[in-house]
């Protein structure tokens, strides 16, 4: 008989700055038996581009690792995606390291979780669309050409705080992804930390006949199966419908993807 205690089949440390208030979304993503161990940590509050970059000191993240070490998390999942990406590739690269070498598990962030995402689906070209300045939405773009994927089309929606972006429900980004979609792309990509979007991933993937990846899921089914768990789910998309057993990594371009 399995146990009655939650995380029996996967323990994710789940980090993420102070000013996110969308913790509902990620529980709404675990996968059965998996539990969210969270702590936070002190960031500058806003989505501008200086104070995202001040966002990227890593003592205070490390610091949060500390918290998901002593409750024994399997894996340690990143959820600032603005941070990851404004930082770059090597700063995202070097983060993951020490917060691996702190815990003494496997890590990965929102952005690179995406990655592995899209990759798990075959999908090497996206409309990107995230709730950011043009300038961080760029270098989203960026940070993903380092794993081959390719940004075709980018929405940038230039909310000034985490609390605005939580006003936008599943519904208004299932309608971004539908305005937003092109052709030539392979999915769709919700980028964003404190987005809510899971409730409306079947619809949406159903209005385009394409994949759409939403960060906060992403980021879960990553962290699931970096701990060894099963991630099939319906409900949320492709991601965890048909891809819920699919290796974890390596993602190309940022290291292994896989902790190793």
């Amino acid at each position: 008989m399995r146990s009655i205690v939650r995380g029996d089949r996967g323990r994710i440390g789940f980090l993420l700055p102070a000013d996110g208030l969308t913790d509902d979304e990620y529980w709404s993503c675990l996968p059965d038996g998996v539990a969210l161990l969270a702590a936070r940590y002190l960031v500058a509050g806003g989505l501008s581009l200086d104070e995202l970059e001040s966002d990227t000191d890593i003592e205070p993240i490390l610091g949060a690792v500390n918290l998901i070490r002593q409750a024994k998390a399997d894996v340690a999942a990143l959820a600032d995606c603005a941070g990851a990406v404004v930082g770059g590739l090597e700063y995202e690269r070097d983060l993951v390291e020490r917060v691996e070498a702190k815990l003494g598990r496997p890590a990965t962030s929102t952005p690179r979780a995406i990655a592995a995402a899209l990759q798990a689906l075959g999908a090497r070209r996206i409309v990107l669309a995230a709730p950011y300045l043009d300038v961080v939405v760029e270098r989203f773009g960026e940070f993903l050409t380092g794993f081959g994927i390719e940004t075709v089309a980018s929405k940038a929606i230039a909310f000034a705080a985490e609390t605005e972006i939580a006003e936008l429900g599943p519904e208004q980004w299932r309608e971004i992804a539908r305005d937003e979609d092109r052709p030539d792309a392979d999915a769709v990509v919700l980028g964003g930390g404190g987005i809510r979007a899971a409730a409306a991933l079947d619809a949406a993937e159903r209005d385009i006949g394409k994949p759409v990846v939403a960060a906060p899921a992403a980021l879960i089914w990553h962290a699931s199966r970096l701990a060894g768990a099963d991630a099939t789910r319906s409900g949320l998309g492709s991601l965890f419908s048909a891809c819920g057993t699919s290796p974890a990594g390596p993602a190309a371009g940022t290291g292994t993807g896989d902790g190793t």
